[in-house]
This record gives structure tokens, C-alpha cells and sequence, in this order.
């Protein structure tokens, strides 16, 4: 029986509604994007289940639980210029429906809309929508503007290759794509530019990623068949044999909606960083947070530099410490990894760091494709605390004092 063919009549409070050409139904939404809806049948089921999109016209959001009214299908308009399907997002109280290209709602009850004019990522609660509905409209009917309530959060879309949320492992961790947004932890220094210490922790971030797939590329006939499944399928090849590797991208984010990790900036946070020992930074074990002690060094910088002996420099020319594997050893922690330290050979990985293992080495890299096939949910963005790494140290040979 279609799902839209039956109507729920019990009075029994508050669901929502979804309708198509067969009727309507209620139930109560988990979770949709582009292409289906998640959702428990009727007003109390507890039954999970889903449909396509294609099979649904609108859905309207928590109106009393009764008989739902079935509503006439609209005919698609007359566009000379053409038309697309798009999302038309029925804002209570707003003047204009938004139209977007693509919506989503996600577990925490947060709609998420990729809007045309402007082009933005907007994002808010879904207690504020009143209804969305698959449409077809006319190319020139598309609004110029619309007005968001006060509680969204907007900015301007990115573009990266190949970049998706989609964990393509059984570590949900590593996904296609990385995004983060930065959270000061107590008064920011006057002169200090956020933004652009911003574009050197994405730098650094896309760095040690790079780092970290590009070590797992290198043995990639050791690997097992899911990991090279995924290598393979971020590798481009041309028809002369060159192979171009994409690693996952990483953006930056202003609005925390659709951030995947947090990455605190911790001017004046005395319990995370104390002054002994002298830690660099921290990570949530098993999370999506990294926490930089901005408080006890002069100055980070992001720079992929090796020197003559081939190796990354940890001090860069302008005496800044180098956040590239800063980043690298705190995202092996975030994907799992612990402190191991070994008397006889040095790794990224170990709790203090050794000029000569400033990438991921051999070790480091067997480990990571050993806890990336481990089933792994992981702390969402912001979660730090309990089960966080102790901090990684600086060389031992590192001369630099802090400021005090």
C-alpha cells in the first residue's frame, strides 16, 4: 500500500504531514535531504521509514494531528525559458517563500537550505518552516531576495572537488569532505586578526589531511579492499597513465549548522592548557575538536616546508610554530588515535614531537588504516573534554620560551 494512501484520523497531538497525488499521511520527520525523507508512521509510531522525493509533493511541520486535508496538485507552469525543480520553503511569517536548490533537515531538528538569490547555505530550526514543497518553476520566477528569521544563520556557498559529507568508511570520522568553524575560548588579544589566522588553520587542516591520505595512498597494495575502494575512488587517471589523487577538501565555515569540527583558539583556558606541562595542542579522542593553546606561543603559521634534509620544519622563518603537524598529530587523534611512544623509533604520533616524524610515518599510517575500518560514530563538534588527548609537546630541542 503507497504510503500517501492512508490518513491517520486519531486526534492525538502534534506531527507532520506529508502529501502526494495518492493522499496524505501523517507522521512525524527524522531527517530528509535532496532525495528522500526519513520518518516514524502516523503521530506515535516508532516504526523508522522512508520515501523518495519523488513520491511526495510538500510536507507540511507540526500542525495539530487530526485528518489531514489532501490538497490540489498544481500544474507545471508554462516556462518558455525553461524550468527546474527546486525546493519552495514556506518561512512562517516571511513575506516571500525561499526557493532553493537543495534542502535537508538533520537529527538536532536544524533545516538546512542551498538557496539561488543569493547563492548561501542558510540554516535554522525547523520549528520556524512552515511547510516545503517539491515544485517546478519558471527560470525568471525564481525571487531576487528573500528575508530569513533572526534565529538562521547564512553565508555564501563554497565549492570543493569531490566534496560531500558521506562517510565512505566504517569510521564516520573521515569523510569526503571536512568543514570547521573557529571558537575562541576567552579574550582575544587586541591586533589579532581572526580571519586570517582562520585561512591558516584551513590551510593546516588540508595540509595534515593531505598528509595523513596521501601516506595511506603510498601502500595502498597493503590495504584492504574497502580502503582502496575509497582511494580509488578520489584518484583521476588519464589516458597518457598520470594519476591525480584528491584528498578530501576542507572549508571554512562562519555558521556552526553544518560544521564537522570545532576548532577552539584557547586564549585563556588555564584547565585545558595548563602551564605545566607546556602542551601545544588537544584533541577529542574519537571527536571532531581540536583545541590550539593560543595563550603560551607567540605565534602559529601554516606552511607545507621542507627543508634540505627533506624534512617539515617545526619553526618556520618568521619564528612562528608550524601548524601543519600541529594539526596532522591532533587529527590522528580525532580520528582515534592515541599517544604511543616508542624508545627506539620516533612517529608523528608520539606525545612529544621529534623532528624527524613530523609527517605521519610508517607506523603512524598502519594505524590509521587499521581504526579508519573500525566502527567509529565519534564525539560531535565542540565535544572536547573527558577522553581528550594530553597534549603534544614540542621538540625537546625546541629553544623558543612562551611569552608569559
Amino acid at each position: 500500500m503507497s504510503l500517501l494512501a492512508f490518513v491517520v484520523t486519531a486526534s492525538i497531538g502534534r506531527a507532520d504531514v506529508l502529501r502526494g497525488s495518492s493522499g496524505a499521511a501523517y507522521v512525524s520527520i527524522l531527517a530528509m535531504d535532496r532525495i528522500a525523507i526519513r520518518y516514524f508512521e502516523g503521530c506515535s509510531g516508532a516504526e523508522e521509514r522512508s520515501i523518495p522525493w519523488s513520491e511526495v509533493e510538500s510536507v507540511t511541520f507540526e500542525p495539530s494531528c487530526g485528518s489531514a486535508i489532501a490538497e490540489a496538485t498544481l500544474a507545471a507552469p508554462d516556462c518558455p525559458d525553461g524550468s527546474l525543480d527546486v525546493f519552495v520553503v514556506d518561512l512562517g511569517g516571511q513575506a516571500t517563500p525561499v526557493v532553493a536548490e537543495s534542502v535537508a533537515i538533520t537529527a538536532d531538528r536544524t533545516v538546512h537550505l542551498d538557496t539561488f538569490h543569493p547563492w548561501e547555505q542558510a540554516h535554522g530550526p525547523v520549528s520556524t518552516v512552515r511547510s516545503i514543497a517539491r515544485r517546478k518553476i519558471c527560470r525568471n520566477r525564481i525571487p531576487e531576495s528573500y528575508e530569513l528569521p533572526s534565529s538562521f544563520c547564512h553565508e555564501g556557498r563554497q565549492v570543493a572537488v569531490a566534496f560531500d559529507y558521506r562517510a565512505p568508511l566504517s569510521n564516520k570520522i573521515l569523510t569526503n569532505g571536512f568543514s570547521f568553524i573557529l571558537q575562541p575560548v576567552g579574550p582575544i588579544p587586541d591586533g589579532f586578526d581572526v580571519d586570517a589566522f582562520g585561512a591558516e588553520v584551513r590551510n593546516a587542516f588540508q595540509s595534515g589531511i593531505s598528509l595523513w591520505m596521501s601516506s595511506v595512498k603510498d601502500m595502498e597494495a597493503r590495504l584492504s579492499p574497502d580502503l582502496r575502494k575509497f582511494l580509488d575512488g578520489r584518484t583521476s587517471r588519464s589516458p597518457n597513465g598520470y594519476q591525480l589523487f584528491i584528498p578530501p577538501q576542507v572549508i571554512r565555515l562562519a555558521c556552526p549548522q553544518s560544521a564537522t569540527f570545532v576548532v577552539e583558539l584557547g586564549f585563556d583556558d588555564l584547565e585545558l592548557f595548563p602551564k605545566f606541562p607546556l602542551v601545544l595542542a588537544r584533541a577529542k579522542i574519537e571527536g571532531r575538536t581540536i583545541a590550539l593553546n593560543m595563550r603560551a606561543f607567540k605565534c602559529f603559521r601554516s606552511q607545507l616546508k621542507f627543508g634540505p634534509d627533506k624534512r617539515l620544519s617545526f619553526e618556520l622563518d618568521d619564528g612562528c610554530i608550524n601548524l601543519v603537524p600541529i594539526m596532522a598529530h591532533e587529527l590522528g587523534h580525532a580520528f582515534g588515535l592515541n599517544h604511543v611512544d616508542n624508545e627506539t623509533t620516533h612517529a608523528l604520533m608520539d606525545s612529544q614531537f621529534s623532528r624527524d616524524a613530523l609527517v605521519p610515518t610508517e607506523r603512524d599510517t598502519l594505524a590509521l588504516a587499521t581504526i579508519l575500518e573500525e566502527s567509529i560514530v565519534g564525539a560531535a563538534p565542540g565535544v572536547l573534554k573527558f577522553v581528550s588527548s594530553s597534549g603534544v609537546r614540542p621538540p625537546a630541542d625546541w629553544k623558543d620560551s612562551p611569552p608569559n
